[in-house]
């Protein structure tokens, strides 16, 4: 750089200053190393942000204290209801699967229950009849994502992580005994939007988010098939979970909270006075209203 008749720019080199010997010598990979050791810092502190989300906890134990254990075996107090029965989930869960429905381990049961099991992910309904089916669900966590961009002060590249709001969604699922769809019901249970960078949001950001569903359906059976296990329905929850667009690079941490304070699947039939079951999973286009 030459700067003929005026004083050199602050940090250019020099005739007789010793920057040009220091590098002298230095191979090209080793100028590179130089020029871009801050970015590659940032890189490695980002990247280890988003593995360290990956080390996830798979389960833990939930709260299964509740007054209702006590009544489970008091059919005596179900008089005059022809089925109903409830569970939980007896452990908290982390959910690794982004975009793909998981069933959610409901395998406890509450209180007393009459023509109505439980297995290790379902309810299992013994009769015919028009049914309700009560959901309670819970879930935290958080999309991080590894974003970079040029640093405005010392123009390199920069990396960095950013967390977001995960967005689940709940479906209610209705099969018989040979795994064919009877009956569905999504719900989605995005909760407020949030952004914030290198470190993870704080639990009033983070959930948990608790939402409660429900739907009502026809099962076309006999009043009561206790004893006949292939005209049984099983009915389940399953969670499906969506990171928000977080960087080039995106992953969520998230946990589906059991216990009977934080969650119940709980079914109850009302009338055995129905018929005419209809499953229509799509229907054509109205127009306009």
């Amino acid at each position: 750089m030459t700067t003929p008749g005026q004083n050199a720019p602050d940090g250019a080199w020099q005739f007789g200053d010793r920057m040009g010997q220091d590098m002298a010598g230095m191979t090209q990979s080793a100028v590179i190393d130089m020029m871009t050791a801050a970015a590659r810092a940032d890189l490695v502190k980002a990247v280890t942000g988003f593995n360290q989300s990956r080390g996830k906890l798979q389960s833990s134990a939930a709260d299964l204290t509740d007054g209702q254990n006590a009544l489970r075996g008091r059919l005596d107090l179900l008089q005059g209801i022809t089925a109903h029965g409830t569970s939980v989930m007896s452990k908290n869960w982390a959910v690794d699967v982004l975009n793909t429905w998981k069933t959610l381990p409901f395998d406890t049961q509450v209180g007393p229950a009459t023509r109505v099991g439980v297995t290790s992910d379902a309810l299992v309904l013994k009769g015919g009849g028009l049914w309700r089916v009560d959901v309670h669900a819970a879930v935290s966590g958080y999309t991080i994502g590894l974003g970079s961009r040029i640093n405005p002060v010392t123009h390199f590249l920069e990396f960095y992580n950013m967390y977001r709001e995960i967005k689940p969604a709940y479906m209610i699922e209705i099969r018989d005994a040979a795994g064919e769809l009877l009956s569905a019901r999504s719900f989605d249970a995005t909760p407020e939007p949030f952004y914030t960078e290198y470190a993870p949001p704080g639990n009033g950001l983070t959930g948990p988010y608790t939402t409660n569903y429900q739907t009502t359906f026809v099962i076309d059976r006999p009043d009561d098939t206790t004893a006949d296990p292939d005209a049984w329905v099983y009915v389940r929850l399953l969670l499906r979970v969506e990171p928000s667009p977080s960087g080039f690079l995106n992953d969520t941490l998230a946990t589906i909270h059991g216990g009977t304070r934080m969650c119940g699947l709980t079914a109850v039939r009302w009338s055995v006075d129905t018929d005419h079951l209809a499953h229509a999973p799509t229907v054509p286009d109205g127009g306009e209203l």
